[in-house]
């Protein structure tokens, strides 16, 4: 039988803000760099991504991949997050991407 979890041994949780922005491959380094710049402490990319949307279909092409897309996720406080999604908003005017931005909890906050 599994029993109730009490309120003193309840797990603590941090919110926190998840941007994740998709780019082209060629614009993926600038990103990093200006997430590293505002003040993240990390991200994960993604990369190959595939899928279909407003300008067709979209994978991993041509023999260097140049036209490949990669995700680039991002987890931080709301302040950092906002700038990530301005200057995520500025590089993608030039090509393709998008960027969104979610809520989240994480265990530890001092990761993030």
């Amino acid at each position: 039988m599994i029993r109730p979890v009490r309120e003193e041994e309840k797990m603590q949780t941090y919110a926190k803000k998840k941007v994740e922005i998709i780019v082209e491959v060629a614009l993926a380094k600038r990103m990093q760099e200006t997430i590293e710049g505002l003040g993240a402490k990390g991200y994960t990319v993604f990369p190959n991504l595939r899928g279909k949307g407003r300008w067709g279909e979209r994978s991993k092409s041509g023999v260097f991949g140049v036209f490949e897309n990669v995700m680039i996720v991002v987890i931080t406080n709301a302040a950092t997050a906002e700038k990530i999604l301005e200057a995520a908003r500025e590089l993608t005017r030039e090509g393709i991407g998008i960027a969104y931005v979610s809520d989240v909890e994480v265990l530890r906050d001092d990761h993030f």
